[in-house]
């Protein structure tokens, strides 16, 4: 059951609390020219808890060197560390997570009756720091317990820290699709299974990494679903060099476990579900055959069912009734018949059949892993058009001997040629192709953009993905310039301009303006934020 509502007061000096962010990099020593922290500006409210932005500003240039949300959550559960997740703190304290977990004693040292924090002790598991591989989890930097809780009595006041996703997340995806009438485009429901199944590989390989570890542990999510999984930028250095990476968010609802678990075993389980998302397993009271408990096998269910949505462009589904379904085959999900209204939704065979066999009824009847993941990677080249590669290092070496060859012979264009209506129009496409493609491109260097203007060789547009009006976006990069298009504002979260004038800031109701030095901030959602100094 969810706290009772914040007041404004108390929702205000949740955004201007700035505890914590001493233990976070960059430091103000760490920078070359300083800076500091600034926000809290806020993200998003929820029943449990709320999220708040922070930013590290440079002093001198006063450019966003960082970003940080954190997150503000109430729970009733014990504060006891026991069972399956006896020994993860110690791993976690090894990651400098512990931001002041136990108010009684010091950092790293907090007594097991008082330091267990479900989401804490499973999205710190899925944290390595410098990994060498993606992970496709949302990393935390750390948690601490806040006494006395804002919350009341009854619920303990946690804090985590992890990144800000600025590319939203697959619910958001959905709804810009549905709003411009564009079916998801094959090669990104490809990219998002390949994503969460790896993401899935990871639940059980990392819930292994602890001091007491058993060889069946596996973290299971439980709640996994569109607006669950977060959107990070495009990486040119990836597959699908021009799409955002799915990485799953929320692990507050999900469990540990493994075969030896009483809980599993006996359906006895605690976790957070959201209806039309739930596996078989999670909900059909009928007794499940031996070897058939909830772990990977559900995480692969619920990944089916996400794909499921990015086709049929649902980010939501009615309830399951499984008990009032006569008969064993109509109780698995099937979508080889499915025919969607828009272009585009002609998705392929091959796609179909790895998702539904995802969600079979069924858990020992559905692929694992080893199976799953290279089904994918064959299926790649057949069905992604070569959107998989564009970008890519070995893309550009293809496409500069392309453009090579058609220069050889062609005469030296005139400097001092007259402009042409072709040659505007040809300018006015590529500004448009430019705008289009900026969600991906302002993750490249200036000098990767500047080439691609020169190729030319922009991917199909059915193949690009859709976000939604007005997402924020921000750049480090000196050589980028922030501006706006009619579709996607890139910004810094708030927006800015160049201003004249000494620091202050003025908070007026639900919008704060902000002055560092020449630097003008404006949050049309801020309430409040922590002082400058």
């Amino acid at each position: 059951m969810p706290p009772p509502p914040l007041t404004l007061g108390k929702e205000a000096a949740i955004f201007a609390d700035s505890s914590g962010l001493r233990f976070l990099r960059p430091r103000p020593q760490d920078a070359p020219n300083g800076g500091h922290w600034v926000g809290g500006w806020k993200l998003g409210t929820g029943a449990y808890g709320q999220v708040s932005l922070w930013l590290f500003i440079d002093s001198a240039t006063h450019a966003p060197l960082a970003s940080v949300a954190i997150k503000d959550t109430a729970s009733s559960k014990p504060t006891i560390e026991e069972g399956v997740y006896e020994g993860i703190y110690e791993r976690l304290v090894e990651k400098c997570m512990d931001f002041g977990v136990d108010p009684g004693r010091s950092r790293g040292q907090a007594d097991p009756a008082e330091r267990f924090c479900k989401e804490a002790y499973l999205q710190g598991t899925m944290t390595v720091p410098n990994s060498t591989e993606e992970m496709f989890s949302v990393p935390l930097y750390g948690w601490a317990r806040k006494q006395p809780s804002i919350y009341g009595d009854a619920y303990q006041h946690y804090r985590l820290y992890m990144p800000s996703y600025e590319y939203g997340d697959l619910n958001g995806l959905i709804s810009a699709h549905r709003r411009k009438g564009r079916a998801v485009p094959e090669p990104f429901i490809w990219h998002t299974l390949e994503c969460l199944l790896k993401a899935a590989k990871q639940l059980e390989v990392q819930a292994r990494e602890h001091a007491r570890p058993r060889d069946s542990d596996v973290i299971v999510v439980f709640d996994m679903k569109p607006d669950n999984i977060l959107l990070a930028p495009p990486d040119r250095d990836s597959s699908f060099p021009i799409y955002p990476r799915p990485h799953l968010a929320d692990l507050g609802g999900a469990c540990l476990t493994n075969r030896y678990d009483a809980k599993n075993i006996n359906h006895n389980m605690s976790f957070q579900r959201t209806q039309g998302y739930d596996a078989p397993e999670m909900t059909y009271e009928a007794p499940l055959k031996p070897g058939t408990l909830r772990g990977t096998c559900t995480n692969l269910w619920q990944i089916g069912r996400v794909a499921e949505a990015l086709m049929k462009l649902e980010p939501w589904f009615k309830p399951i009734d499984y008990g009032k379904m006569v008969h064993l085959e109509d109780r698995s999900i099937s979508i080889l018949s499915w025919q969607g209204s828009l272009p585009g939704q002609n998705y392929s065979a091959a796609l179909r059949m790895i998702i539904r066999d995802c969600l079979k009824f069924e858990p020992s009847a559905r692929p694992g892993l080893e199976t799953l993941l290279p089904e994918i990677e064959q299926n790649k080249p057949l069905h992604c058009q070569g959107i998989d590669k564009y970008g890519s290092d070995d893309w550009f070496k293809i496409e500069r001997t392309k453009a090579n060859a058609r220069d050889i012979g062609k005469p030296p264009p005139h400097i001092d040629s007259p402009e042409t209506e072709a040659s505007r129009r040809e300018e006015r496409e590529l500004k448009r192709r430019l705008d289009k493609a900026a969600p991906w491109l302002r993750t490249w260097t200036l000098q990767e953009g500047e080439e691609l203007c020169k190729l030319n060789v922009f991917p199909d547009e059915n193949l690009e993905v859709e976000y939604r009006p007005k997402n924020n976006f921000w750049t480090t990069d000196e050589n980028y310039n922030v501006y706006a298009t009619d579709e996607v504002t890139f910004i810094h979260p708030l927006p800015y301009r160049i201003v004249a004038g000494a620091p202050r800031r003025v908070v007026s109701q639900e919008t704060t303006f902000l002055k560092i030095g020449d630097l003008h901030l404006v949050s049309n959602t801020a309430q409040g934020g922590a002082p400058l100094s």
